[in-house]
């Protein structure tokens, strides 16, 4: 278990970013006692924050990671399964790798795919990604919610952390109870993408949050990557005899295991 923070401002900051970054990231020390590491481009008014858990690569996988040209930033908190097959077939394509690090493998595909980067990753994570070029800041999570992401946007800034008490170390991020979300508790209800305090928001499983300046003005945009995908009625009616699904589950359960082996 790792921990990541951070903002993404309109305009430049000031010299205040530093320690409040720093505050975000210590909110959250549990989560990665092993270690953290900042990125300020005070240019772009960017701040990301990691709080490390060594797990794989524990003497060169500190984060934030950089592409080769250092015009992608990521810092990610979860594990990537399958991680040596992809990779490898990044190196035998060209791509060079600066850690042995799994998260790596985020970067590359990122420039490989660009925002179809996604369907080629699977595990429990939830990360940052921030793209200089094209001027975009993507917030992603995995595809059943393990790993949990936060996000606050105010004005054209936006702020982001594992935890909600990360946001709350910032001194632009109100505190202020919602009270919708207090109702739906009462209702034993769950909204997807909501918390329990106001204008605070969850990345929901499966989606991934981009936020964009274009014009001088902050899009957002939030995009299913991935849901179950339940099959219709009739596919129930297959013809094919027991022993075939019999055969599939287990191909499928050892794929699965395999890939969980190290990650």
């Amino acid at each position: 278990m790792c921990g990541i923070a951070g903002f993404w401002q309109a305009n430049q900051f000031e010299n205040t970013a530093a320690p409040v970054l720093k505050q975000m990231v210590e909110r959250i020390r549990h989560r990665g006692p092993d270690g953290s590491g900042y990125h300020l481009d005070r240019e772009n008014g960017l701040a990301m924050g990691h709080a490390r858990l060594s797990i794989i690569d524990l003497e060169t996988g500190e984060q934030p990671l950089y592409s080769s040209d250092e015009q992608q930033v990521l810092t990610v908190n979860g594990e990537f399964y399958d991680y040596k097959r992809i990779r490898a077939n990044l190196i035998l394509e060209g791509a060079r790798f600066r850690t042995k690090s799994d998260s790596e493998i985020a970067l590359h595909l990122y420039r490989k795919h660009g925002l179809g980067f996604v369907d080629h990753l699977r595990g429990e994570f939830a990360f940052a990604l921030f793209d200089q070029a094209e001027q975009r800041l993507i917030l992603v999570r995995d595809r059943f919610g393990i790993k949990p992401l936060f996000y606050h946007i105010r004005g054209g800034d936006v702020y982001y952390g594992s935890e909600i008490k990360a946001l709350f170390a910032h001194p632009e991020v109100p505190r202020e109870m919602s009270p919708q979300a207090a109702l739906h508790q009462l209702m034993h209800t769950m909204v997807p993408g909501s918390s329990a305090f106001k204008d605070i928001h969850a990345v929901q499983p499966g989606h991934m949050v981009i936020l964009s300046r274009k014009g001088g003005s902050l899009e957002v945009q939030q995009r299913r990557y991935w849901d179950m995908d339940f099959p219709a009625r009739e596919v129930h009616l297959d013809p094919k005899p027991a022993e075939y699904h019999i055969r599939r589950v287990q191909e499928t359960l050892l794929e699965s295991v395999q890939h969980r082996l190290e990650a």
